[in-house]
């Protein structure tokens, strides 16, 4: 997440339309092996399209920055799959569909699959060069709390002190 918000790129509006119809065509799929449309789901949730489309539109801008930083990281780190890292995710996908291999790979050709994996590799590289780091926002809350406080303590004390004459020519701890 970090890396993304950390990129500077304009990513071209068509990009955000086409991974929002990948997701509606995923949901609508999803939808279909449930029993219903998405239309359907739209009635019920008291939406259309475009605004459904509004919803995952920030989503879909992420996943498309997310894949554009994947694809520019294998590029750059020269990232390659081998035939022999292809077939065992084959093999995967034939165990888990219960689909003849010939059938898996003619849904999903190996250039696809080789670059799914390539992008995994892009991310187990971040993932395996990341540093934590303290969160700003954190640092900064401590920070402004740390000048803060005093500030706020002479303000809780002054209106005690106004209830009393007396105590108000008196100096306080807090003034000496």
């Amino acid at each position: 997440n970090k890396a993304i918000e950390n990129m500077t790129v304009n990513v071209p509006s068509v990009m955000i339309d086409e991974r929002e119809n990948e997701i509606i065509s995923n949901q609508a799929r999803n939808y279909a092996m449930q029993g219903f449309s998405i239309q359907q789901y739209f009635n019920m949730m008291g939406i259309d399209e475009a605004t459904f489309r509004s919803y995952i539109r920030p989503s879909a801008e992420k996943a498309v920055k997310n894949e554009l930083m994947l694809e520019k990281i294998a590029e750059v780190e020269n990232l390659e799959v081998p035939a022999e890292e292809i077939e065992p995710d084959y093999k995967t996908m034939t165990e888990t569909y219960n689909m003849e291999i010939e059938k898996v790979k003619d849904s999903l050709p190996a250039e696809m699959l080789e670059r799914d994996l390539k992008l995994r590799k892009a991310a187990d590289l971040i993932v395996a060069n990341a540093v934590a780091v303290e969160k700003k926002e954190s640092a900064e809350a401590e920070a402004e709390a740390n000048t803060e406080a005093p500030a706020k303590k002479p303000a809780a004390k002054k209106p005690a002190a106004k209830k009393s004459a007396k105590k108000e020519e008196e100096p306080t701890a807090a003034e000496e």
